[in-house]
């Protein structure tokens, strides 16, 4: 049992310290960042938090229905938090509001089922709530991507701008997962079919993690030069769709411009905030404030 209670507090260390991790890394400039940037903070630490449930193996057992009931807790927010985040990614506008906690809902009650039960009863009702949790979960998953197609927009643009939180959460979870083997061979040699499955989960965390900085590292060497002609290219698009006054269109939103200037609503976006300093509310409606005043006083 010493080398349980060992192992336990090992395992303890790595899931705290990578949720550390995550919120030092990022967490330097959470005030300034947007809505986007805060969701995709959220859906990693209620990741990291899932993938410590086998933690609770060890824990008593009134702690045990009450720590997995977490554990699902945060695999049930997914859903909601991915939808959220891929709405507030098309449109730098969107706030999450009172409303949007009903989304949640079956997060909260999640939390609380059964926990004065046994794990016996606990454990024969959980064959019933984890097929509704992945079902949950799966719509909002679904929808997104939906949305995403919808909008003709590539799931690796949604992620161009967090390479580096996408690269310290591989990484947190590669050496979290490759602990974990070190743990079954050790204390349970038996259990082959985890030891594989979690190996290729690592080998799978380590392909991704070389993706991410190979693409982007070969974008970012040759950025300058492309960077300058594609902002050249966008700042004339835009002023020309301004010229043919498109601001007066009150159906008007980020998507639909982006896909008049075949481009991204991310990029458009971003070009707005750095070439403008204005948000693309502010963008538009100073266009429609200008056009207001000159037909006022031409009146």
């Amino acid at each position: 049992m010493q080398q349980n209670h060992s192992l336990f507090t090992i395992f303890t260390l790595i899931g705290v310290s990578h949720c550390i991790f995550l919120i030092v890394f990022i967490g330097k400039d959470l005030r300034s960042i947007d809505i986007s940037k805060k969701l995709f903070l959220v859906i990693l630490m209620a990741y990291s938090v899932r993938m410590t449930k086998w933690v609770c193996n060890y824990l008593p057992s009134e702690y045990f229905i009450l720590y997995n009931n977490l554990c699902y807790s945060f695999q049930t927010m997914l859903g909601p938090l991915v939808y959220f985040y891929t709405y507030s990614f098309l449109d730098d506008t969107f706030v999450l509001r009172k409303k949007h906690v009903l989304h949640f809902l079956p997060v909260f009650l999640l939390l609380f089922i059964d926990i004065g039960n046994s794990q016996s009863e606990w454990m024969q009702k959980l064959t019933i709530i984890l097929p509704l949790i992945t079902v949950f979960w799966s719509i909002y998953i679904v929808l997104s991507f939906l949305h995403l197609f919808k909008n003709r927009i590539k799931l690796a643009s949604m992620f161009e701008k967090d390479q580096k939180w996408i690269l310290a959460f591989l990484v947190g979870n590669l050496i979290m997962v490759i602990s974990y083997i070190i743990y079954l061979v050790l204390d349970e040699p038996g259990q082959n079919f985890f030891s594989v499955t979690f190996l290729l989960i690592s080998i799978a965390l380590s392909f991704l993690y070389m993706h991410f900085q190979n693409g982007y590292s070969k974008s970012i060497s040759r950025s300058k030069t492309l960077h300058a002609d594609m902002q050249s290219k966008l700042s004339g698009d835009i002023n020309q769709l301004m010229v043919q006054k498109i601001y007066l269109d009150t159906a008007l939103n980020m998507p639909k411009m982006a896909t008049l200037l075949k481009t991204s609503p991310h990029t458009l976006s971003q070009f707005i905030n750095d070439h403008y300093q204005q948000n693309f509310s502010e963008f538009i409606n100073n266009h429609r404030i200008q056009e207001a005043a000159v037909m006022a006083f031409f009146r």
